[in-house]
């Protein structure tokens, strides 16, 4: 393979087929490696291999997540409007923001993704599953991907937001288009599609917005209305945080739930193992997640410089954080490329470290755990068709496209 000899280049068509054998290569060879650059305005950037490296920048103040500090970098050519009403919605989210706008973005939805919060969810979470489950009826075939995990996780999230499931499906679909454009590099058409669907959402948004005015509740929208109200967010702040938790909800959950059952599939002897237990849900949940990260990586820019290594990273480079290559580190694990349901749990990095430590990562987990165990009870032989599973073409997210499947009643 051409980037085991020279540059790691996110975007080679050949990566998605076997990232780990690429990332353990740099790893081994170049954890702090100068690669080709991840989005236009860069000539080039770092890309970080090792769990150590890695959680030292997401531990540090001397990087941002502000993509209107990049503005000092002259474009090799200007964003086009597409670009810039997307990002007029989305950069002001949580996810985009340093502190202490961040931690005060944060502090609005605290109590709804804490622990305590989310063990409220739980009853609704499982009566969704189970529904989706029993749509499957006695089919002896179907799509693991559009038949299940695709729609479960905004169903709910519609929940969570106070609204019907039949909102589910809408959202799902104007979801789909927006996240595209989140991926390292966007082509002007997934930007101006990723425009439009954002619109759109925001149009829907905002009659939630101006019910909750009338009617306020414990729901989502209620709480970032009253967070309005009180002057802690402005209304594009609640609106664009409205639109991150979808965005980050959906797609998380989605690949969680898909990784953890092909990765459990994939090995039939901890497969029983698993099923025979339910006691270990979070630390087999833990592992696979480890295993099939769905976040491959996150990008992040220095404000200031920084050695990593032997290294030093300027003031205004690009970093790009290879998560999935952290969670097959061998310096933290024992036989990385294993997948090990006895392995000790709390080091991996899918869901990150310090301030941007992921919201929804309870609820996530949560979700995974119950979907899995069900999915699994409810379809004791569910097995692999014939038919190959497909992954997605993202490349910053990794996650099965199609998952055909067989059941044997």
């Amino acid at each position: 393979m051409s980037q085991l000899d020279r540059v790691f280049d996110p975007f080679d068509p050949n990566l998605p087929k076997d990232p780990y054998r690429v990332y353990r290569h740099f790893r081994q060879h170049d954890p702090v490696h100068w690669g080709k650059p991840s989005t236009p305005e860069f000539n080039g950037g770092w890309y970080l291999f090792c769990h150590v490296d890695i959680k030292k920048v997401l531990s540090s103040d001397a990087f941002s997540v502000d993509r209107s500090r990049r503005q000092h970098n002259i474009p090799r050519q200007p964003p086009t409007p597409d670009e810039t009403t997307f990002w007029r919605w989305i950069g002001q989210s949580i996810s985009f923001r340093d502190p202490p706008d961040h931690t005060r973005l944060r502090s609005v939805v605290r109590d709804i993704f804490s622990p305590a919060g989310v063990r409220k969810l739980a009853p609704m979470i499982r009566h969704t599953v189970d529904r989706k489950l029993q749509g499957l009826g006695g089919r002896s075939q179907f799509d693991v991907a559009a038949d299940f995990a695709e729609g479960l996780p905004m169903e709910i999230l519609a929940a969570l937001m106070g609204e019907e499931i039949s909102a589910a499906a809408e959202f799902r679909d104007i979801i789909g288009r927006i996240s595209g454009a989140l991926d390292l590099r966007s082509s002007a058409d997934v930007y101006q599609d990723a425009r439009l669907a954002t619109e759109k959402l925001v149009v829907m948004l905002e009659a939630l917005f101006v019910s909750r005015r009338k009617s306020t509740g414990s729901d989502l929208i209620s709480v970032m209305q009253s967070a309005v109200s009180d002057g802690k967010l402005s209304h594009e702040e609640a609106v664009s945080m409205v639109i991150f938790i979808l965005l980050a909800g959906s797609g998380s959950s989605t690949h969680g739930i898909l990784g953890a059952i092909h990765t459990i599939m994939s090995n039939p002897s901890q497969c029983e193992t698993y099923l025979a237990d339910s006691e270990n849900d979070r630390a087999v949940i833990d592992e696979t997640f480890r295993f099939s990260a769905p976040v491959q990586m996150v990008p992040r820019l220095a404000i200031e410089d920084f050695t990593v290594g032997e290294r030093v990273i300027r003031k205004g480079d690009d970093v790009t954080l290879v998560l999935a290559s952290a969670n097959r580190d061998e310096a933290i694990y024992r036989d990385p490329d294993t997948f090990d349901i006895s392995r000790p749990t709390g080091q991996h990095s899918a869901f990150g470290w310090g301030t941007h430590f992921c919201l929804g990562a309870v609820l996530i987990r949560l979700e995974t755990q119950i979907a899995v165990r069900r999915f699994f009870e409810c379809l004791p032989g569910v097995g692999f068709s014939d038919k190959p599973v497909k992954w997605t073409e993202l490349v910053a997210f990794r996650g099965l496209s199609r998952f055909p499947v067989s059941v044997n009643r």
